[in-house]
């Protein structure tokens, strides 16, 4: 069934086209993802699909029993209502069912025994309402709202309080908890995770893989697409580009794509020019018959159909140096305590990082992660302990909040004036390398988008040659092809690197050690990303054995050899259950792998089928994710049972 679609596109700003022919089709149950570099129009067409702007030409077909939310990267709940009464206020008309049930309860006690036929359609209604009063969660909504406020990071200690003295973030993660209760059939997400800690992103996830109906998320988080999508679909130079598969698939069907429209380009070239050199040598020959033969070939090189090179977007190109080098031990703090008044965020902190590592520091949000990274370079004191930099090491700062940047200064003026030892040609360079090129240098600070304002802040992180780089959640104003290169810049780095991240595919490529702040206090997991998660789930709590006491009676006894026996057979049932799913997993394995195989090479199906292959690919992503959650939540269970007969 298809959820929503549009066909043949066009959407353009004065004289920029932005969308160009774009058609799309969501189907039920699909998890697609829309990338594309920033500008590319991603958000412009989730508006176009919601209706909330108009199309220059084209079509949106929205079917009309299906309800359908967005939720935009600027959603940020108002008022004095707290939080607790704000998502109470989703289930309303469930309440509206339960007054309508207990109105019809009071009425059926009265025309019981007087009349039979006004209770029967008393009771047929009631019927129906308890039925929708079910499915509609009349009976769990407080577990609901529970869930999903402590999902993404809410604690208990915020139910009561108004929303409009949360923060930002706080208020960004309660609409998309208020959406995520309304459970439309189409739900659209333009960058859902950009104020969620890790915690809450991997609870999104699996929200996200489970939901009944469709999702159409814009993402840069690569670690996210790559967990909840089935298809990922290409926005960019106005055109798109549908793939089937999560994102590590999209992205190797995208250099696949790229390298045969390139060879494409150059046989088409190549056979242009093999036809101008032979019209240039029957014309140097100076003949009434080679002039003929000339134009035979010119008419020969007319038919010939040109092709374009393939586009491809400016990139950044830049890396990371170090003004000098700094000694063994880049930085050591012992005993390090912070607190705002009353608040206390940490005490006793020690670390040491050595030079050469890149240590990703982790911690929900509000543990006290940017307020660390200030305390190192000096813009806070701390209440006790003792920070030491290394010998010669000299700081580098990326800000999360880009607050360092004067807002009135122009792109040019912010860079020479903080760098004025630098000539105005190599500025002119620096800033065309960051992208920002003709008249973009004479734009104020203030009129640059998010991911420029990121741009900037890299150019000055690279010109400061420190060596040691703090970073405070560098990659997120950035597009996909821009955080390869800042991941790429940062492996090559000589220095040293403590950063603060949320995005899971960044730590990956990029942590050589994971720091974990939270309420206990720091802890220190030297390796990869890999390496901490398998850590982490080796640590996890191991249930408590049960045992029979010798002092029970018969009856007690009895009892607890009939709940024991009944454990058992549960167990038995859930074995046989885990090795069915796991014969069921394996062979889905199978067809995804022939599937893909024979997508692998699109130029030998016809159209039709590719199209049909595409379908089934998807549609086996998400039998094996449903297998998989079957799966796990089996296995977890198995698990906690210990050794088994």
């Amino acid at each position: 069934m298809i959820a929503l679609s549009c066909n043949d596109i066009y959407r353009s700003f004065g004289a920029e086209t932005v969308l160009e022919g774009v058609s799309l089709t969501l189907s039920d149950r699909q998890r697609l993802g829309l990338v594309g570099p920033n500008g590319a129009g991603k958000t412009t067409l989730l508006n176009i699909l919601t209706g909330t702007l108009e199309p220059d030409r084209g079509h949106v077909s929205r079917p009309g029993p299906l309800s359908m939310e967005m939720l935009t990267q600027d959603d940020r709940l108002e008022g004095s209502e707290t939080v607790w009464g704000t998502m109470k206020a989703v289930f309303e008309p469930v309440f509206a069912m339960e007054r309508r049930m207990r109105q019809i309860e009071a009425k059926m006690g009265v025309v019981h025994d007087s009349d039979p036929r006004a209770y029967e359609r008393l009771a047929d209604e009631y019927d129906r309402l308890t039925r929708r009063f079910e499915e509609s969660g009349g009976y769990g909504w407080r577990s609901a709202i529970t869930g999903v406020l402590r999902g993404l990071g809410l604690p208990p200690e915020c139910d009561e309080q108004p929303v409009d003295t949360l923060s930002g973030g706080q208020r960004s993660r309660l609409a998309l908890a208020r959406l995520l209760l309304r459970r439309p059939d189409v739900l659209l997400l333009d960058e859902p995770t950009n104020h969620l800690d890790l915690a809450a992103a991997a609870w999104l996830e699996n929200t996200l893989k489970a939901w009944p109906g469709a999702v159409l998320v814009v993402s840069h988080d690569r670690w996210f697409l790559d967990a909840v999508c089935d298809t990922i679909a290409e926005l960019s130079f106005g055109h798109i580009w549908v793939c089937p598969g999560n994102f590590t698939h999209y992205l190797a069907a995208r250099e696949e794509r790229y390298r045969q429209q390139m060879a494409a380009f150059e046989a088409n070239q190549q056979e242009i020019a093999r036809h101008e050199a032979i019209i240039a040598r029957y014309r140097a020959w100076g003949r009434e018959k080679s002039f003929r033969a000339a134009k035979s070939w010119e008419k020969k090189l007319d038919r010939i159909e040109r092709m374009e090179r393939p586009q491809t977007g400016p990139t950044l190109h830049f890396r990371l140096d170090a003004g000098r080098r700094s000694g063994e031990e880049a930085l050591k703090i012992h005993g390090l305590s912070m607190a705002f008044g009353e608040k206390k965020l940490f005490e006793g902190l020690s670390l040491e990082l050595r030079l050469g590592e890149r240590a990703a520091l982790i911690g929900p949000n509000g543990i006290g992660k940017t307020t660390l990274l200030s305390l190192i370079r000096g813009a806070l004191r701390p209440v006790a302990g003792e920070i030491r930099r290394g010998a010669g090491v000299e700081i580098g700062y990326y800000d999360q909040m880009q607050s360092e940047l004067n807002a009135h200064k122009t792109v040019l003026d912010e860079v020479w004036d903080a760098y004025r030892q630098l000539k105005p040609q190599q500025v002119r360079d620096t800033l065309a390398a960051f992208l920002f090129r003709g008249d973009d240098i004479y734009k104020t600070v203030d009129m640059l988008s998010g991911g420029e304002k990121g741009r900037l802040e890299l150019l000055k992180l690279m010109l400061s040659r420190g060596n040691l780089l703090l970073l405070d959640e560098p990659t997120n104003h950035l597009d996909m092809d821009s955080r390869q290169v800042l991941e790429d810049a940062l492996i090559d780095f000589p220095g040293t690197v403590l950063f603060i991240s949320h995005d899971r595919y960044f730590i990956s490529r990029v942590a050589t050690r994971v720091l974990e702040l939270n309420e206990d206090g720091l802890a220190d997991y030297p390796g990869s990303w890999a390496e901490y998660l398998e850590r982490k789930s080796r640590t996890q709590a191991e249930p408590e054995p049960s045992f029979t006491s010798p002092a029970m009676t018969r009856t007690q006894a009895a009892r607890a050899e009939r709940r024991e026996r009944r454990v058992r057979e549960e167990a038995r049932r859930r074995r046989a259950e885990l090795a069915r799913v796991e014969t069921e997993i394996a062979a889905v394995e199978d067809e995804i792998t022939a599937v893909e195989s024979a997508l692998s090479q699109p130029l030998h199906i016809p159209a039709d089928e590719l199209t049909e292959l595409g379908i089934r690919h998807g549609a086996l992503g998400q039998r094996l994710a449903d297998l998989l959650g079957e799966w796990e939540a089996l296995s977890e269970e198995t698990m906690q049972e210990g050794p088994h007969e």
